[in-house]
């Protein structure tokens, strides 16, 4: 009897331990495929990349009865890779389990991408017994994820912002490298220390790198980072508000309280949540009549960075890059030498006045009105650029880093500490994570493997793979001591500095997570650019209040709060207005269009089957042409007619779109970015009309009339032709607009004699003038009077522009960028058009010059004569189709700018792009396309009148 107790005890312990620990019992044993948007890549020999590669080999091992395969996404580089995911949904190709950023948990849900876990996580707590820990995220990593009573994602890493510093460099500027600056008067004059241009720095040696303070991220990205300069300034970038039934009036509040236990989910700040949750008040009540809140649930939120923290920060980024400032160069006196005191502060009047000035340490004076004392002025301490113009010999002091369980680089020139806070308070972190879905489309076996898979990667025991393969690949110091303790690598626990372990303690505790309400993926890539543009405009410097103030009122108006009942009713007013104004005006031109087609149709009566009935001779061409128009309409007209659709829905990718309406249409005629985007669209078709359609009949000429080396010269126009597009700008980006004194355009201006910049537009509008008179005199007053012009502006220009004595900033200075951008194209694309005319040019008999010598006709004379009637319709047909094409044009715009600085490089198109593929606003961009159609059908009639007059006919 016990042998046989003992016996079916032990049976049932190993069925029980197989049910409890085994593999999920829910998979069966058939193979199920599974896609994921990502997997390390198996050629890495960075260890945290190799460690998440061995986890995942790990989880392949364990379950062996899934298949698990990347999905073949559509692939987007650079600023627009925030899209890659929305088009896979749209293209049918969405994998299985999506990797997420925090910032888009909440587009995801909007459009019903993910499915809950809630089910998974409720079905394991009544196998197991125990909650789901994940890898032991706190609370406001979690936060992010609960949405209305369901768990959506899992966290399978976090990471903390931080400051990095180079200790060589701290040395080398006479910095203590045991810490970093606390406060941020001390991190200003950190950097000003770290900054070191050898141009700069007369007597030293000039083949170093260019050295820079602090590594400021600007660019597509810059609203992401300023997040940590507010924190840190004491303030908070959105704030929580509930609405009083009562009055309407909006009173502070506070996220509310998630009981986590509810979910079956164990946060790793349990204790900390209890005592931040006790210190909210219990009960809530109206600001104004002081009506009860307790129960009103929905929460608003409201931009309050311009309040506090947020003026701080844009004064410092002023700081940062406007500051003047050198060193003396008196470094062999007693009171400077090895005591690193020889920077000294400037004043822009100072400067300007050209005032003698003396250094406070050694007394030496100073000059400023001696050129060379200028060229050793310093302007601020970080490198005015985005994130994609690194050059290889720019070094950087200080920047941010992201400190997850491993410190990205285990280089122990390397120290990390705390982000400074504006007096030395408490330091406040930006907390974020990386997290797991589930896709919404997938049920039954295929989604029990995808939680077989979220559930693994989000575990302990992945966390203890990556430690792990760290601890064996040598970077055992600097992995976060707390996972060294949890798995047991006390060795390494007890040789890391108690210093550091405090300082890995304390980073996540006092940390805030991004925001995550409603439209603020909006905020983060495109509404934030603009205050921190403006203030860094180097020649206005707006005031950091001001902007702010007026970006925290248009995102609380437009993108994250609610417009007035009024308000909206006065914009849906005009926006019908302008609507039925549109309408009415397509109509007329549409019906001229048809008029214009059938007076083409009824001149060429003439032709095949002309003997036939007419029955017979339209059902041979229709055979004839079915494919064509086949084709055409599958491939243009259907997706037309569904993107009409589209503008009057609430699109959404996977159904359940619901219709509104003239809503759309009337929300872009409404809102006032459309109008400036519209004006700074025909800036830039302006601009590239005038630049680039005109430069290749002017090179077309010009090669008509060489005698020697046609070939030669017709190779070097087309060749850059040749390069693709993208490596074009990157090239112009990288090389020729580098914002720094070595940027190829930069030096080379800098070294042109200041005369050079007088006597050559006077050259040139002396030229004019004098090609102008004898065309007058021939009689061609229009074309000589315009060339006379164009010489007395060319001329006047000479008293306008000033010598380059500073490098310019190109494509973050306000007033270049939108020329910076259009200039790559027209290079890149001026020599396939030229080869155009130039045969469009031979086709020109040579009697006509021949008549026009006998009448005594000059070179103005003839070109508007003789030339210019000739391509007249190849001109007109090129203009209509460059002028159309500039309109849609945003992708150059998108790989140099991505808009910006400030806005200034937004057009139509690239409006487009950002409100349908990053914003998922697809009915609104629809809306806004089907507007910009609407403008370019006039021109479209315009290209049919100029086709149904045109003689085509073979060049002798």
């Amino acid at each position: 009897m016990p042998r046989r107790f003992y016996l079916t005890s032990i049976i049932l312990l190993v069925i029980t331990s197989a049910f409890l620990f085994g593999e999920d019992k829910n998979i069966s044993n058939k193979n199920v495929t599974l896609k994921i948007s990502w997997i390390p890549d198996v050629h890495t020999t960075w260890p945290p990349e190799m460690a998440r590669l061995a986890v995942f080999h790990s989880f392949l091992n364990k379950y062996t009865n899934i298949n698990v395969e990347i999905s073949s996404t559509l692939k987007l580089e650079g600023d627009a890779a925030e899209g890659n995911e929305y088009l896979s949904i749209a293209g049918g190709l969405a994998p299985d389990v999506f990797y997420l950023y925090g910032r888009k948990i909440g587009a995801f849900i909007d459009q019903g991408f993910i499915q809950p876990l809630t089910p998974f996580i409720n079905r394991d707590f009544k196998r197991t017994g125990k909650p789901f820990k994940g890898i032991g995220s706190p609370d406001n990593i979690w936060e992010l994820v609960v949405n209305d009573n369901d768990i959506m994602a899992a966290p399978y890493m976090y990471y903390v912002m931080a400051l990095t510093y180079r200790r060589k460099n701290f040395v080398m500027a006479g910095l203590d490298p045991s810490h970093g600056p606390r406060n941020w008067e001390e991190f200003y004059r950190y950097a000003q220390k770290l900054t070191w241009i050898p141009s700069k720095e007369p007597g030293t040696p000039q083949n170093v790198p260019y050295r820079y303070g602090f590594a400021l991220p600007l660019g597509p990205g810059q609203g992401w980072h300023f997040h940590q300069f507010v924190w840190s300034g004491g303030g908070e970038m959105v704030q929580a508000y509930k609405r009083c039934p009562k009055c309407g009036t909006l009173t502070q509040s506070h996220v509310p309280f998630t009981d986590y236990s509810k979910y079956h989910i164990e946060i790793d700040n349990q204790k900390d949540y209890e005592e931040k949750i006790s210190k909210y008040p219990k009960h809530e009540i109206c600001s104004k009549c002081g009506a009860s809140l307790d129960n009103v649930h929905k929460i608003e939120w409201r931009m309050v960075m311009n309040k506090k923290g947020g003026p701080e920060a844009l004064k410092l980024y002023q700081k940062m890059k406007f500051s003047k400032w050198m060193r003396c160069d008196n470094r062999k006196d007693k009171r400077h030498k090895g005591k690193f005191n020889l920077e000294i502060d400037l004043s822009d009047e100072d400067i300007k006045a050209g005032k003698t000035i003396s250094c406070p340490v050694c007394g030496k004076k100073i000059d400023l009105s001696d050129p060379k004392t200028k060229k050793r002025i310093y302007d601020g301490v970080i490198l005015s650029q985005t994130p994609m113009n690194n050059n290889q010999r720019i070094e950087y002091g200080m920047w941010i880093t992201l400190m997850s369980e491993v410190q990205p680089d285990n280089d122990s020139n390397l120290g990390v500490t705390y982000f400074p806070s504006i007096h030395g308070e408490e330091p406040v972190s930006f907390i974020a994570g990386h997290y797991l879905a589930m896709s919404s489309q997938i049920s039954g076996r295929k989604a029990d493997a995808a939680w077989a898979y979220i559930k693994f990667m989000c575990s302990e025991e992945a966390m203890k793979i990556r430690v792990k393969t760290l601890v064996d690949n040598g970077w055992g110091e600097w992995i976060d001591p707390k996972y060294l303790k949890l798995f047991g690598y006390n060795g390494i626990y007890k040789a890391i500095p108690k210093e550091r372990i405090k300082f890995f303690e304390k980073l996540g505790k006092n940390s805030k997570v991004e925001p995550y309400c409603r439209g603020y993926k909006n905020v983060l890539t495109k509404e934030l650019r603009l205050p921190i543009d403006l203030a860094l405009d180097k020649n206005k410097r707006e005031d950091p209040k001001k902007v702010l103030d007026e970006c925290a009122d248009h995102i609380n108006t437009y993108v994250i709060g609610k417009l007035p009942d009024k308000v909206v009713k006065q914009r849906e007013r005009l926006g019908i207005f302008l609507l039925m104004v549109t309408i009415v005006i397509l109509f007329f031109v549409g019906k001229k269009i048809v008029n214009v087609l059938k007076t083409g149709a009824q001149k060429s009566i003439e032709g095949f089957g002309v003997t036939e009935k007419t029955f017979g001779r339209h059902l041979r061409a229709w055979m004839f042409l079915a494919i064509a128009v086949g084709s055409v309409l599958l491939w243009s007209y259907i997706p037309l007619a569904r993107g009409l659709v589209m503008g009057f829905q609430d699109y959404k990718i996977l159904g359940n779109s619901k219709f509104v309406g003239l809503k759309n249409f009337v929300s872009v005629f409404s809102n006032s970015d459309f109008y400036v985007f519209l004006w700074q669209t025909l800036i830039y078709v302006s601009l590239s009309i005038i630049l680039g359609f005109l430069t290749p009949i002017l090179l077309a000429i010009l090669l008509t009339e060489i005698p020697k080396g046609k070939v030669t010269f017709r190779v070097i126009y087309y060749l850059p032709s040749v390069t693709t597009g993208l490596v074009t700008m990157f090239l112009w980006k990288q090389l020729l607009y580098n914002p720094t004194d070595g940027g190829v355009l930069n030096k080379l201006l800098m070294a042109t004699p200041g005369w050079v910049y007088f006597m050559l537009p006077v050259a040139t509008g002396i030229f004019c003038i004098a090609a102008s008179l004898p065309t007058i005199k021939a009689g061609n007053k229009i074309a000589g009077t315009v060339i006379f012009l164009l010489g007395c502006f060319f001329a006047s220009m000479a008293f306008f522009i000033s010598p380059v004595r500073e490098p310019l900033g190109w494509l973050s200075d306000q007033r270049l960028a939108m020329m910076c951008v259009i200039l790559p194209g027209i290079w890149a694309g001026t020599g396939a058009g030229c080869l155009i005319y130039l045969a469009a040019l031979k086709g020109i008999p040579d009697e006509q010059y021949e008549a026009a010598d006998v009448d005594g006709a000059g070179i103005i004379a003839k070109l508007w004569n003789v030339l210019i009637p000739n391509i007249k319709a190849l001109i007109i047909i090129s203009f209509v189709g460059a002028f159309i094409g500039a309109f849609h044009a945003a992708q150059n715009i998108f790989v140099m700018t991505a808009g910006g600085p400030a806005n200034k490089t937004m057009t139509l198109g690239l409006d487009i792009w950002y409100n349908s593929f990053l914003f998922l606003q697809f009915g609104y961009a629809t809306a806004e396309a089907w507007i910009l159609g609407a403008m370019l059908i006039g021109f479209t009639l315009i290209q049919l009148q100029v086709l149904n007059k045109v003689e085509f006919k073979k060049a002798e």
